[in-house]
This record gives structure tokens, C-alpha cells and sequence, in this order.
């Protein structure tokens, strides 16, 4: 019979599986075929589900960021139904979740340019002049927090009719950032056409 113990580490719980009287423990990169099934990345556990706004969001996909060898942050994104189109993922009605494990200390100098650069090449021209102080205010949240620890749970959050929403370990830092043009243009710093990085792409969209 199979069972979870849990223990806190990566700032949250792991989810370690008794099969055959030993523990093993799950560390998967990407999303298997059984539908519904909570996610180990690197220590950090993504349930199979998330309640967003009053909604039932379900895993699409978790995967690992990494940058010439060096692993940055596991992510997880949650969505209305599944999906394996990035379009679809942003066409879809409801709500929406980007959940980041941090697994290295970062400060604003790390992530900001990647979020600029993400935006740059994954959004138009005319969608950036639009989001422009939409993104400021994000920049400004970044800055304002200061620093990431590792272990640190982040969830970007879309919550229809009111905005985009940023906790930190469960903490709302910033709430309603309005227009979901921004949420879209950093959800599809992961998912566009010019993802951060092609294998987690696949991985969010369960390819």
C-alpha cells in the first residue's frame, strides 16, 4: 500500500512514497502520463491541484530552470483544464498559477533582466508599450522584496476581475496589478514562442 511522509525542506513539504517497505524518494523533471498526480521536482512538491480564486486549478506541468548547469528554480503552472498549446493556456477562462520553488539566493540584478529579456522576446511591440507600467510596477515589487532565499515559495497568481496577484511563503506581497496582458506576457516567458528555456517549455505544456 502505497503512502506519503512528509518533511519540510526547499521551504515546503516533500513527498517521500512507501511502495515495498523502503523509501524512495520521487524526483521527477517532468509530469507522467497518470493524470492528477501530484509532482516532486528537486526536493519541491507540487500538488496535483491548487485553489485559485474559488477555483479548482489543475498541474499542467512542473519543470526545472537551469542556467549552464546551475539549477535556478523548479516552476509549476496551474490552469483551468490541461493543455499542450501555449495559446490554449492563455486563451483559457479562469484563473491561472505559476508556482516557483527557489533553489538558490537571488537578488534583483538575477531575475529582473530575465524578465525584461522574457517579455521582450515573447511579446509584441504594441502589447509592450502597453504593459509598460504594468511591468514597472512588478519590476518595482522585485526590487522591494529585495532578495529570494533558497527554499522560498513563489506564486504568481491571475485572478479574473481583479488582477494579477504575488505571494511569497503563502504571504500576498502585491495584489491586483490590473490587465491580464501582463499576466500573459509573463506566463509566456516560459511558454512562448522564445521560452527561457526550450526543455522547460515542454515540460509546463506536458509535451
Amino acid at each position: 500500500m502505497s503512502f506519503y511522509k512528509t518533511y519540510s525542506t526547499c521551504g515546503i513539504k516533500v513527498a517521500e512514497e512507501n511502495t515495498s517497505g523502503w523509501n524512495k524518494l520521487k524526483n521527477w523533471f517532468k509530469a507522467e502520463e497518470e493524470p492528477g498526480r501530484d509532482l516532486v521536482i528537486k526536493n519541491c512538491y507540487f500538488k496535483s491541484q491548487a485553489e485559485v480564486a474559488g477555483e479548482t486549478l489543475v498541474l499542467n506541468g512542473a519543470g526545472l530552470r537551469s542556467i549552464e548547469g546551475e539549477e535556478i528554480y523548479s516552476v509549476g503552472l496551474y490552469l483551468p483544464t490541461k493543455t499542450t498549446r501555449a495559446d490554449t493556456a492563455k486563451a483559457l477562462l479562469g484563473a491561472r498559477r505559476v508556482t516557483l520553488y527557489i533553489l538558490k539566493d537571488l537578488v534583483p540584478a538575477d531575475f529582473i533582466p530575465s524578465l525584461r529579456n522574457g517579455i521582450q522576446m515573447n511579446t509584441n511591440e504594441t502589447s509592450q508599450e502597453f504593459i509598460k507600467e504594468e511591468q514597472a510596477q512588478i519590476e518595482e515589487l522585485m526590487e522591494r522584496i529585495g532578495s529570494f532565499a533558497a527554499g522560498d515559495k513563489v506564486d504568481i497568481d491571475w485572478l479574473p476581475r481583479k488582477g494579477t496577484s504575488v505571494k511569497v511563503n503563502g504571504k500576498v506581497v502585491k495584489d491586483r496589478i490590473r490587465g491580464k496582458a501582463i499576466y500573459d506576457a509573463i506566463m509566456f516567458i516560459w511558454l512562448g514562442n522564445h521560452a527561457l528555456e526550450a526543455s522547460l517549455k515542454d515540460s509546463l505544456l506536458h509535451v
